[in-house]
């Protein structure tokens, strides 16, 4: 999952300090309901140790796995190995969610699946079945500019 939508950078504020925006919080809470809905709930959640990623990840715990904790994985910043979590943790089993950043997220999940070489928007998921030689298969994607929300 990529981290919902944030603050604009500033001079001022640190890339690290970012935080979700009102209206990021709240796509992300009507993307944890989605997930709950669908019954993909994860087993575990790991997140960037950035401030957006890990109020999304908090939001998603809360509002669909109210029972996990959030471990913080800087190999989830931007620029970090990603790729090598994400196979590391498949051997865990389960349903791990990441939380992480463009353009890591997209690259990782076309290097495994060979699909989404158009990026990841916001808030955006995938799920990926890992096959044997690292290689996967693109499961399902949601991406919350289709969900139909009610107001």
């Amino acid at each position: 999952m990529r981290h919902g939508p944030a603050e604009d950078p500033t001079p001022l504020l640190r890339d690290f300090d970012r935080a979700l925006t009102p209206s990021g919080r709240d796509v992300v809470r009507r993307v944890a309901g989605a997930i709950l809905g669908e019954g993909a709930l994860p087993t575990r959640v790991l997140s960037s140790p950035l401030v957006r990623a890990r109020e999304t990840a908090a939001l998603v715990v809360e509002h669909a796995a109210p029972t996990l904790t959030i471990e913080l994985a800087r190999e989830l910043g931007p620029g970090g190995d990603l790729r090598g979590l994400l196979l590391s943790h498949a051997a865990l089993g389960g349903a791990p969610m990441f939380v992480g950043h463009e353009p890591d997220v997209s690259s990782v999940t076309a290097q495994l699946t060979g699909s989404l070489g158009s990026g990841f928007d916001k808030a955006m998921i995938a799920a990926i079945e890992l096959e044997p030689g690292a290689r996967g298969r693109l499961a399902w994607i949601l991406e919350p500019r289709t969900l139909q929300f009610e107001r």
